[in-house]
């Protein structure tokens, strides 16, 4: 049922929802619920049925556990009185011996006839035992449906409620393919990413929504689509967006950057690497190699500041602390420093 109505939903273009469609869906969802409600209501009447045929179960047995004691009981009299009647054939005469056996044996036979009535209680009820091991079963089936309807009901809820989530965020995010709608509520949240970490590198992880809405923003830029006009991509270029991903998920090793840094002090003649915001010391803008290159360097002072307060849990470790060293890199590096010696 649940791939039946997902099939409804997505055989209706986007364009062409309406009201009437959504109280169509909605009615065959509540019909459908009614009846797994029903289903669950006969489900526990009946369990409690079974609860109490349970009860009169353990009931019947703890009856046949006790005519069981009074069996083993009269057997050990019967046994008692045997040898009872031994010793007295040995010091009584034979009229009283004979006497005392007749009446041993009438005892006998009436207590025979005890064991007889109560061995036939014995079988009546371990018939009524048998029945309710059979309600017992019938029970145990029961509660296991039950279980799975609980299931399937819960997958089908969850099932529904992804599908609507899904159509909302398909709204929300896009419009005919377009750029999100809530463009300056992005930006404002990209700012905040940046005056937290000092950059716009955002992760998936820690940052989903907003790392899917970068990447949608970036291949709109790469598309040249319409919506991403001149003014939003200003807006971007000033957060410091990178646009070219391919490149920027290029992986450069450690020692690759620390040649990178003996470049920039043959040329600057100091390793006072900027933060990311700012131009160059020519004037010119940053390109996307210059902001990598001051991204990297920001995580190696981030992660000393680590190293200075947690020890050697810090990923930077004391061999690359001493490299950088060697090369004279700088630690500390304010918002106030720039590219002059």
């Amino acid at each position: 049922e649940t791939v039946r109505l997902a099939k409804t939903l997505k055989s209706i273009p986007e364009n062409e929802v309406t009201l009437e469609n959504a109280k169509e869906v909605l009615s065959t969802l509540r019909d459908d619920h009614t009846e797994v409600k029903k289903i669950t209501d006969s489900l526990e009447s009946k369990l409690t049925k079974s609860e109490k045929i349970y009860s009169e179960l353990v009931k019947l047995n703890n009856k046949k556990l006790r005519l069981e004691q009074r069996i083993a009981n009269l057997q050990s009299v019967e046994v008692e009185g045997a040898k009872k009647t031994d010793a007295e054939q040995k010091v009584i005469d034979d009229n009283s011996n004979i006497t005392d056996l007749e009446s041993s044996e009438e005892a006998t036979t009436t207590e025979q006839n005890i064991l007889d009535n109560d061995q036939h209680d014995v079988d009546k009820e371990t018939e009524d035992v048998e029945g309710v091991e059979q309600y017992t079963i019938i029970r145990k089936k029961l509660e296991n449906k039950k279980r799975k309807l609980q299931i399937q009901e819960t997958m089908y809820a969850n099932a529904i409620l992804h599908e609507v989530h899904h159509k909302k965020e398909q709204q929300k995010v896009t419009i005919n393919g377009h750029i999100v709608i809530d463009f300056e509520s992005r930006i404002q949240e990209l700012f905040e990413f940046k005056q937290e970490f000092g950059h716009c590198q955002v992760g998936m992880k820690t940052h989903r929504s907003l790392y899917f809405w970068l990447m949608k923003v970036r291949n709109y830029y790469r598309l040249k689509t319409p919506a991403l006009t001149p003014e939003r991509i200003a807006k971007l270029d000033a957060l410091g967006v990178v646009w070219d991903v391919a490149d920027g998920n290029k992986q450069k090793t450690f020692d690759s950057y620390v040649e990178q840094c003996r470049d920039f002090k043959e040329k600057h003649g100091h390793l006072r690497i900027p933060l990311l915001t700012g131009s160059n010391e020519d004037g010119t803008e940053p390109t996307n190699d210059d902001i990598r290159f001051r991204i990297w360097a920001q995580s190696m002072r981030q992660q000393y500041e680590k190293r200075l307060t947690i020890g050697s849990q810090a990923k930077l470790d004391q061999h690359r602390i001493a490299i950088l060293d060697s090369i004279g890199f700088e630690w500390n590096v304010d918002a106030t420093s720039n590219m002059e010696g």
